[in-house]
C-alpha cells in the first residue's frame, strides 16, 4: 500500500531511472549532437508509465518522471536531429517465466515488440513519434484501464 512505501526504494527507483537517463545522456548525446543524428528509445510498462497503481507505488512516480524527461528531451534534441521516444508496453511479455503463471494466448510476443522499436527507430524526422503505446488486441476491452 502507498503508505507502506519504503522511501529508500522509491529514491533508488528515481536514481536508477531518471538519473540513469541523465548519466547515459551525458555520455551519448555529445556525439549525437555533433553528428546531428541519433535516437534514444525509452520503454516501460504502461501501468507504471501512464498511471499509478497501488502495486507500483514506488515505481510509478519514477516512471512518470522518466516519461516527462523523455518528452522534454524530444523537444530539446529533436531540432538537432535526435529522436527521443517513449514506448509504453501494455500486456505481459512472453517468456519462460511468464508462461508459468498465465496463458500463452494472453502474452505479447517479444519479437513483435522489438519490431515496433525498429519501426520507431526508422521513422523519418517529418513524422517522429514522441510516444508510442503498444497494447495487445486481445486486451482491447481493458484498454481504458491502461489509459
Amino acid at each position: 500500500l502507498p503508505h507502506q512505501i519504503d522511501i529508500g526504494d522509491m529514491n533508488k527507483q528515481y536514481d536508477t531511472q531518471v538519473n540513469g537517463l541523465i548519466r547515459i545522456s551525458k555520455q551519448v548525446l555529445p556525439g549525437m549532437i555533433e553528428r546531428k543524428r541519433g535516437c534514444i528509445l525509452l520503454s516501460g510498462e504502461s501501468c507504471c508509465n501512464l498511471h499509478g497503481g497501488f502495486e507500483f507505488g514506488s515505481v510509478a512516480p519514477a516512471r512518470a518522471a522518466l516519461r516527462s524527461l523523455g518528452q522534454s528531451m524530444f523537444q530539446a534534441y529533436g531540432p538537432m536531429g535526435i529522436h527521443v521516444c517513449n514506448i509504453n508496453i501494455g500486456g505481459i511479455i512472453d517468456s519462460p517465466k511468464t508462461r508459468q503463471w498465465t496463458k500463452k494466448e494472453e502474452l505479447t510476443n517479444p519479437n513483435e515488440i522489438a519490431e515496433q522499436f525498429l519501426n520507431v527507430y526508422k521513422q523519418k524526422s517529418t513524422v517522429w513519434s514522441y510516444e508510442v503505446n503498444l497494447t495487445p488486441g486481445f486486451s482491447s476491452r481493458k484498454v481504458n484501464m491502461r489509459m
